[in-house]
């Protein structure tokens, strides 16, 4: 006997702990069908998990009109069922353009930014998006295609941190049936039936020709994925063990790593790799790492992307920037991006306030303190100010102090203005207090810090 939409919902949910009882969840509503009927069933739970259900909506600026058109229907639907509603406007076109990405991509990458937006700002638990059993099998499809391993086949998570996907069992015909039977109203957006995109030419054209030769291709592939996700879920597990025997201070030590199997050993580098260098890593790089392993001589090399190199030396893998022993020096104007290559970060000084989207950090001074800044790398008789200790502290103590190896010494990006310096740009983020002190609303500057190569302004 078929579930009905809600049973199946409540199933998921209670199957992968999506809810702890009196959560906060915030639903993600485009307006269309699987965001309207993700939102009526997170309000039909309601009170069996005593929630508190708001929701957000994201502009594109994509579809003109239309998608203005969209966000009244969303607010119209969220004030009608009396819920907190959070509106974000992307200029996603203009984000694709600056990097170099595609719609689909910089779309996504700006919808998950303003989610974690919205559940700071409402201090909520959970963002529940409407992925339903068809956006699992199409994922699959176009990973498939594009090529992958066991992770990229395990398709999308139920749940990953506070995201979770309360209709990932049901299918696209379930929520349409849901939202028939409840008089729901939707709306449609247009781009959805342009096959210019890779996943509505899946969805239009490959998926037709499977269901051919399989009627229930859609539940097929998700039960792969299912099992795929469960096995990658294992392998992760064991390399974590891995990589634990093998790591040393950050290198990892080759003999131990060359007794395991090629599967492991690929799985550990990545996770080396990802967890040294905050980003995602391609299985070409991860190769070239490995083939370091099998014929690499102590010395030889391997050039990642973002000027970071990989070295084996003395049977250790080890992770250097080339940067490191030059030196370098960059002024900082006036509301004008810097980006500081050897450090691999973009650097902002501001009189502004505001919200900085994506930054990695910030720090705030007092502006008739300081005559030229600077983002450089360290020199003799650096010195910085610490209240606490009743006057300055040497850069190169406070490098001692932390027992860093010369080559991070020189890579650590430093915010000075002449040997005075304000702030040390690293994991402790030292600064100093005569810079910080008697900082009024006229007189205070900001420095922005983004990871890599951030853009224009």
């Amino acid at each position: 006997m078929k579930k009905n939409l809600i049973s199946t919902t409540l199933e998921t949910i209670s199957h992968y702990d999506m809810l702890p009882r009196g959560a906060h969840v915030i639903a993600a509503v485009s307006g269309g069908a699987d965001s309207v009927c993700l939102l009526s069933a997170l309000l039909a739970l309601q009170e069996r998990f005593d929630l508190t259900v708001s929701a957000v909506h994201i502009n594109h600026k994509i579809r003109g009109a239309n998608a203005d058109a969209d966000e009244d229907f969303v607010k119209w639907l969220c004030r009608s069922r009396g819920v907190k509603l959070c509106v974000y406007a992307v200029d996603v076109p203009r984000l694709a353009k600056r990097y170099g990405a595609s719609l689909e991509d910089a779309g996504r990458t700006a919808r998950y930014a303003c989610y974690e937006k919205a559940r700071q700002k409402l201090s909520a638990d959970r963002i529940a998006v409407a992925h339903t059993k068809d956006d699992n099998a199409e994922t699959v499809v176009m990973r498939l295609c594009r090529g992958t391993g066991l992770n990229g086949l395990g398709g999308i998570p139920p749940a990953r941190g506070v995201i979770i996907r309360p209709l990932i069992r049901a299918s696209r015909c379930d929520v349409l049936e849901y939202c028939e039977k409840n008089n729901l109203n939707w709306v449609t957006d247009e781009t959805n039936a342009d096959t210019a995109f890779t996943r509505n030419n899946i969805r239009a054209s490959l998926l037709p020709l499977m269901r051919e030769l399989n009627p229930k291709i859609t539940d097929t592939l998700s039960r792969t994925a299912s099992l795929c996700r469960l096995d990658a879920e294992f392998l992760d597990e064991v390399s974590s063990g891995v990589l634990s025997a093998c790591l040393s201070k950050n290198s990892l030590d080759v003999q131990t790593l060359k007794h395991h199997h090629d599967c492991l050993r690929k799985r550990v580098l990545r996770k080396w790799l990802e967890t040294a260098l905050k980003r995602d890593v391609s299985l070409a790089h991860i190769e070239s790492v490995e083939s370091l392993i099998s014929r690499g001589k102590s010395g030889n090399r391997v050039n990642l992307p973002k000027n970071v190199v990989v070295s084996l030396e003395y049977g250790e893998l080890k992770i250097l920037n080339p940067y490191v022993t030059r030196r370098y020096c960059y002024d900082l104007l006036p509301d004008e991006k810097i980006y500081v290559e050897e450090a691999g970060l973009t650097a902002l000084f501001t009189r502004q306030n505001g919200v900085w989207e994506n930054a990695l950090t910030f720090k705030t001074f007092n502006g008739d303190k300081i005559n030229q800044p600077q983002i450089r790398s360290r020199k003799p008789r650096d010195h910085v100010f610490v209240e606490k200790i009743g006057g300055s502290k040497k850069i190169s103590d406070y490098f001692s102090d932390r027992k860093l190896t010369r080559e991070k010494r020189d890579a650590t990006p430093l915010l000075a203005d002449g040997r005075d310096v304000l702030w040390v740009i690293d994991d402790k983020g030292l600064d100093s207090d005569y810079f910080k002190s008697g900082v009024t609303e006229k007189n205070a500057v900001r420095v922005i810090i983004w990871e890599g190569h951030y853009g224009d302004r």
